[in-house]
């Protein structure tokens, strides 16, 4: 499972530096880290997420038959989230 680190960072150009609390008011952009502990593993936004439920929502509010049977397959897929395997 990751692990989520909120802190802040300054691209040097060649690298980056990530602090959790800065010691000076340089220009420090806030960022979220994700650490995992196995492969690389895609990383979703709140804002992205809010979109596919977006999407979810107006699916079953547009529903006409009476049915529930949601996809949400293809509400991922509208938004580049796949299953690689």
């Amino acid at each position: 499972m990751a692990k989520k680190v909120n802190g802040y960072m300054i691209n040097h150009g060649g690298w980056i530096e990530f602090d959790q609390a800065p010691d000076d008011n340089g220009p420090w952009v806030p960022c979220t880290m994700v650490i995992s502990d196995k492969a690389h593993e895609r990383v979703f936004t709140e804002s992205e997420v809010k979109a596919m439920l977006k999407d979810a929502e107006q699916w079953v509010e547009n529903m006409t038959d009476g049915r529930l049977l949601l996809s949400f397959d293809s509400i991922a897929a509208k938004h580049g989230l796949s299953d690689p395997a």
